[in-house]
């Protein structure tokens, strides 16, 4: 999932627990401090790798316009976990630095098969459709009224079962 990506964490991002998801993914990570450490061309070398800058603050002000971050995507540390829940990279517009990141989302409400059961929030419809799940609004509708069938049908099978005779 996040072969070919190479984040670099900021300062003051949480990298124990982020390393270890993009390690687990199939991605690669640099410390900025390490970097920093690096003769002038080594670092050029780094940084022509780096695909994601993860920073938990507001950017500077033509941070991203720079040369050598024209082609990188400047995200929140919470791209990483989203990305991870939803086994996909997620667009990162909306997790750019400063702006309120997307409502996070529970991993845990979600099937085996990728489908929702219950209530599915806009956001997860979103990303569902991006993952190339998406299920239309009317499918949603038939199965959930084909769930309240067998619902009343169970009831009626058990409230026959304990009638007195």
């Amino acid at each position: 999932m996040m072969a070919g990506s190479v984040f670099q964490f900021g300062r003051e991002v949480p990298v124990y627990i982020l390393q270890h998801l993009i390690l687990s993914f199939g991605g690669a990570y640099v410390l900025q401090d390490q970097v920093s450490d690096l003769s002038e061309k080594d670092q050029e070398i780094v940084y022509k790798k780096v695909t994601h800058i993860v920073m938990d603050r507001p950017m500077v002000a033509g941070q991203q316009t720079l040369p050598e971050n024209k082609s990188k995507e400047f995200v929140q540390p919470q791209y990483i976990v989203d990305s991870v829940n939803n086994l996909i990279l997620l667009p990162t517009r909306p997790y750019k630095p400063g702006v309120a990141a997307p409502a996070h989302l529970s991993p845990f409400g979600v099937e085996s098969d990728g489908t929702q059961k219950g209530y599915m929030p806009d956001r997860q419809r979103e990303i569902n459709t991006l993952a190339g799940l998406s299920v239309t609004q009317a499918e949603e509708e038939s199965s959930s009224e084909e769930e309240e069938e067998a619902k009343v049908e169970e009831v009626a099978v058990v409230s026959k079962k304990a009638a007195p005779k």
